[in-house]
């Protein structure tokens, strides 16, 4: 009589199940799990996964958020970075990018379609430009303060070299991000380990203190699927399948052929009528 009053769930069954659920979520800011000190971040202060892409496309480039740092470089990290082209046009803003890949963007740039390709590569372009002509400004000034007098020069601050708005700190991970009582920003620990190089702005591999203050963190890397409790990898008749995305070259054809294969571990699970 008990069981007869208790809400009952209504449930289906089936033989196979196919998991084509696209991997939206990030799961840490560090390459080999958590941050120290990511878990006590306030959520509003890092946006993870496609959430990190949807943010990045209504950032207000006259907002409060003036510097931020994009953990990744694969797929999801270059249609983030496209979707923040207006951001980037305002000069006081910078964008740190940080990679664990000694080449960034290397795997995407082999396999994404022309048109993505494309855009990513004409964004690095302009903001190269920009950065070599801020150099070629500041030698300029840097010989006119080095030919004035001792006492002069005493008076006037010497010119600062440039920092690139987009800096890339390629072949290091995010050990530690911490974040002071009295601040909003958050301050990121990068590490480089020997055994790897990077080439992108190599000058940062030198750096003997690596602390990236920053307004707001945008973590794209090492991307997975939600998980579905009641699923397990294990059980017959169970298949995932991540589809690519669609700035790949024949993404389509790709996740077809991945059907394919799982076509032939159906039919292993069935036998002929004629058997039974």
């Amino acid at each position: 009589v008990q069981s007869l009053q208790s809400h009952i769930e209504m449930y289906e069954d089936f033989d196979v199940v196919i998991d084509v659920r696209e991997a939206t979520l990030a799961q840490s800011l560090g390459a080999s799990g958590k941050a120290l000190g990511e878990a006590r971040i306030s959520p509003q202060h890092i946006s993870y996964g496609a959430e990190a892409m949807r943010s990045g496309s209504i950032m207000d480039p006259k907002g409060a958020v003036r510097e931020m740092a994009l953990i990744g470089s694969g797929e999801l990290a270059v249609e983030t970075l496209l979707c923040l082209q207006d951001w980037m046009k305002d000069i006081h803003t910078r964008l740190f990018v940080v990679t664990h890949e000694s080449e960034p963007f290397e795997e995407f740039l082999k396999s994404a379609v022309n048109s993505t390709k494309e855009k990513f590569q004409a964004l690095l372009s302009d903001m190269q430009n920009e950065w070599e002509s801020e150099r070629e400004t500041f030698h300029i000034k840097l010989r006119e303060w080095q030919e004035l007098d001792d006492f002069v020069q005493v008076k006037i601050p010497k010119p600062a070299e440039p920092i690139p708005r987009l800096n890339f700190f390629s072949g290091h991970n995010v050990t530690a991000v911490d974040q002071l009582i009295d601040r909003k920003r958050l301050f990121l620990t990068l590490e480089k380990p020997d055994f790897r190089e990077g080439k992108w702005h190599s000058e940062n591999n030198e750096l003997d203190l690596k602390t990236v203050g920053v307004d707001h963190v945008l973590a794209v890397a090492d991307m997975k699927r939600e998980e579905i409790a009641i699923l397990k990898p294990q059980e017959v008749g169970y298949f995932e399948l991540i589809p690519h995305h669609a700035s790949t070259q024949n993404f389509w054809s790709i996740d077809i052929n991945q059907l394919k294969g799982i076509e032939d571990e159906i039919f292993k699970l069935f036998s002929p009528a004629s058997t039974h």
